[in-house]
């Protein structure tokens, strides 16, 4: 999936903003929803959030509880900021 601009600008600001450290991931298989969000009718905006995790298809996954917060805090930050400028970017 082809993040948008505007969203990944917006998570971005909110990480450094909030001193939550934070990498770009670039896979070659795979895929989220939000692939398939954002090709639906004529685009919806969307990016991910991902949190690093062990044995992620099992029935019992792990991750950090400091990346868990992180992400948690990430998703906040950019949901109390976001606006209809976002969007159009």
């Amino acid at each position: 999936m082809i993040a948008h601009r505007g969203l990944l600008g917006l998570m971005k600001q909110q990480a450094e903003a909030a001193r939550i450290l934070y990498q770009f991931k670039m896979i070659r298989g795979g895929g989220t929803d939000g692939g398939a969000i954002h090709l639906t009718e004529a685009g919806i905006p969307t990016t991910v959030i991902s949190i690093p995790c062990r044995y992620i298809h099992s029935p019992s996954a792990y991750c950090s509880r400091r990346d868990y917060d992180s992400g948690l805090r990430l998703a906040q930050a950019a949901l109390n900021a976001m606006t209809p400028e976002v969007l159009k970017a």
